[in-house]
């Protein structure tokens, strides 16, 4: 559901980071069944990511053999057609560098080595919504709301272009994945309440008539995810081990706040706040995970801070790798 493909890609990179020689065992018997591990994109980044991969019978398989059809999707979406690249309401667009291959700057994101122009993320935020929205919602859209969604995407994918494809020392990754994912839901009015945490359904519970009449709520889900340091090691430049979780909190804390920047550039700095604010204008939700900490803001009434605080910070069971953020948008009147 939502937000859950970015935790499941922070949980493959946490595998792979910490698997000396990651091997993965699947129940895959044929080339259909290695074709559908790649109709999702965490499918794809696991195959990819691995040392090795075994079928259902434990016999070693290709890595060319197993990605065979995420090879045609890849490349769909590098030429910008979301139509077939991937199955029902649902679209990636995926960095991804593995051992061997050249192809991590080779997205419809980039225009060579460098952050795609906000016209260009327009153009293709548009084509990807266009493939992923029933029609009866495109139509009644409104224009500018594309324009927003562009603004969010490459401010968050451009954090992962200059923060998380390096460790905190400053060497690149030698496998690593920045993504987004692009998804439609519709969720039963009754189940938001075990998706939610009581912090965002305040604004959903206590105004049943913005749902309408409708059982079915459609949800627009949008997560970015990365295979970074996390927001602590970019701030702090120390490894997790090094770090403890006090510390933890309070640099994600400062990341979030406008004008905080790890960054030489002082023209950024702003983007989480902003990012943020237009989450809250779209009456969305914004949750993001990164190293030890989760954090979750809902703003279904339109309203609310934008100030994160260390006691707004929940400590996960066990650290991920990476980062992911995903804001999940109602389509309702």
């Amino acid at each position: 559901m939502l937000g859950v493909e970015g935790l499941l890609i922070q949980l493959i990179t946490t595998w792979i980071r910490n698997t000396p020689d990651p091997t993965l065992h699947t129940h895959a018997t044929d080339e259909l069944s290695f074709g559908n591990l790649c109709d999702q994109l965490y499918g794809i980044y696991a195959l990819a990511a691995s040392n090795n991969i075994l079928d259902q019978n434990r016999k070693k398989v290709p890595k060319k053999d197993a990605l065979k059809k995420a090879a045609v999707s890849i490349e769909k979406i590098r030429n910008q057609d979301f139509i077939s690249a991937f199955k029902g309401h649902y679209t990636a667009i995926p960095s991804i560098r593995a051992p061997g291959t050249q192809s991590e700057l080779d997205n419809p994101f980039y225009n060579n080595s460098e952050i795609a122009s906000l016209i260009r993320f327009e153009t293709t935020i548009r084509k990807a919504l266009y493939t992923i929205l029933p029609k009866s919602i495109f139509k009644q859209v409104d224009p500018n709301f594309f324009s927003a969604i562009s603004n969010v995407v490459r401010e968050l994918f451009g954090n992962t272009h200059s923060y998380a494809r390096s460790k905190e020392n400053g060497d690149l990754f030698t496998t690593n994945i920045r993504a987004v994912t692009l998804c439609f839901h519709r969720i039963h009015k009754e189940n938001l309440s075990s998706i939610y945490y009581e912090t965002s359904m305040q604004g959903v519970l206590s105004t049943i008539e913005w749902m309408e009449d409708k059982d079915l709520i459609p949800f627009l889900d949008i997560t970015v995810v990365d295979g970074g340091p996390g927001f602590s090691g970019s701030w702090l430049k120390k490894s997790r081990d090094e770090i403890s979780i006090d510390e933890e909190k309070s640099a994600v804390v400062e990341c979030f706040k406008k004008h905080g920047t790890s960054s030489a550039n002082p023209s950024k700095g702003y983007g989480l706040t902003n990012v943020m604010r237009e989450v809250r204008r779209l009456r969305g939700r914004m949750q993001v995970t990164t190293g030890r900490v989760q954090l979750e803001k809902g703003f279904f009434l339109g309203k609310g801070n934008l100030d994160f605080t260390k006691e707004d910070c929940r400590e996960l069971r066990a650290p991920l790798e990476g980062t992911s953020i995903s804001i999940s948008l109602p389509f309702l009147k």
